[in-house]
């Protein structure tokens, strides 16, 4: 039997970064098998593939697992290319993007002799792509290209895959392309819900499969222990920001943890709706505030209906608020971050002593 201690000569693997297209890491992938299946089967028939998954469930490891896969120099094999779209909200910079991860000779350059094009020009027409995808068919015929593109925002997916669908077929670049539920919504729209031949949805990893998934991390700890965190988790990336939250030296902390994650659930669960959406992006995003512009944006509310849900979460014990440094004049914006588990669980016990 193993021993229930962290051995210390070997620090455990907790990080909640993606996996990397390395050996190390793709040691460390687990599950996926079906969607992997799904996913080569489509790309072996040039179909683009739309991958839909909330923040944090696996989209970019999948990703870059297809990448690992499929290296090579082969010239007559196709060329995985991985693009990260996030924070992109321009279809010509994403094309900019992807011909630059393509790192072939005879790089695109944009037209420097027209009007100035700043990166925040949002205004930007789509005819600007036009140079771009003239480039990705030149390449597409020295080399077959399969674009991985991680993270697109509803917005310049749209302006992609719908206003330029048709001149993208032309490319006859095959596209894998991930983005959230809510995200896939929009960016489905027509026209360019008729550029995707393939929706795979990532799906919460099964207990198995998280239970795998924390042997791999914390091999020096007994699965029995394992597999009660295990249980609690949603994502990997929850999974794994759980698995830091437990003193694993400490055996008898088990069942208090259970019993706070059950608790922190049915809190949560009693706010509704709203607090559990807002709940997922404050994992995804870190800190917020009412006001911040990503926030409301992903969520689809006005800033007064963010202060709400945020103040619903800092009322029942869920998150607490700063002020965070004044720059300017007027009052400071008060800044909200989830508690960790440890925090919570640490509250609740105070709360009862105080009770006693």
């Amino acid at each position: 039997m193993r021993d229930s201690r962290v051995l210390t000569s070997r620090p455990p693997s907790l990080s909640s970064r993606p996996l990397l297209p390395s050996a190390g890491d793709m040691a460390l992938l687990v599950g996926r098998e079906e969607i992997t299946a799904d996913l080569e089967r489509a790309v072996d028939r040039s179909l683009n593939v739309l991958v839909v998954g909330e923040h944090g469930a696996g989209r970019t490891s999948l990703l870059r697992a297809l990448e690992y896969r499929h290296r090579g120099d082969d010239p007559t094999l196709p060329q995985f290319v991985y693009v990260r779209a996030a924070g992109q909200d321009d279809a010509h910079q994403i094309l900019l993007r992807v011909l630059q991860a393509c790192a072939r000779p005879e790089p695109y350059e944009p037209d420097r002799a027209g009007p100035d094009r700043a990166d925040s020009d949002h205004a930007r027409p789509a005819a600007d792509a036009t140079a771009a995808l003239a480039r990705l068919a030149a390449l597409q015929r020295q080399r077959p290209i399969v674009v991985l593109l991680d993270d697109v925002a509803a917005r310049p997916g749209n302006i992609l895959f719908g206003v330029l669908r048709d001149e993208l077929w032309e490319t006859r670049t095959t596209w894998v392309v991930t983005a959230t539920p809510s995200e896939s919504t929009t960016l489905l729209t027509p026209p360019a819900n008729a550029f995707f031949e393939t929706i795979l949805a990532l799906a919460p990893l099964t207990p198995a499969e998280a239970t795998a998934l924390l042997e791999l991390r914390l091999p020096d700890i007994t699965r029995d222990r394992l597999g009660a965190v295990a249980g609690h988790g949603g994502t990997p990336r929850e999974l794994i920001e759980l698995a830091r939250q437990v003193d694993w030296a400490a055996p008898a902390q088990d069942a208090a943890f259970d019993t706070a994650r059950r608790e922190w659930d049915t809190t949560l669960a009693r706010l509704g709706r709203p607090a559990s959406m807002l709940a997922s992006e404050m994992r995804t995003m870190g800190p917020v505030s009412a006001s911040d512009e990503a926030l409301l944006e992903r969520m689809g509310w006005t800033r007064p209906r963010a202060l709400q849900v945020l103040g619903d979460l800092a009322a029942a014990g869920l998150a607490v608020f700063a002020d965070a440094p004044r720059t300017g004049p007027g009052r400071p914006k008060k800044v909200y971050r989830l508690k960790t588990l440890a925090e919570w669980a640490a509250a609740s016990r105070d709360g009862q002593r105080a009770g006693a």
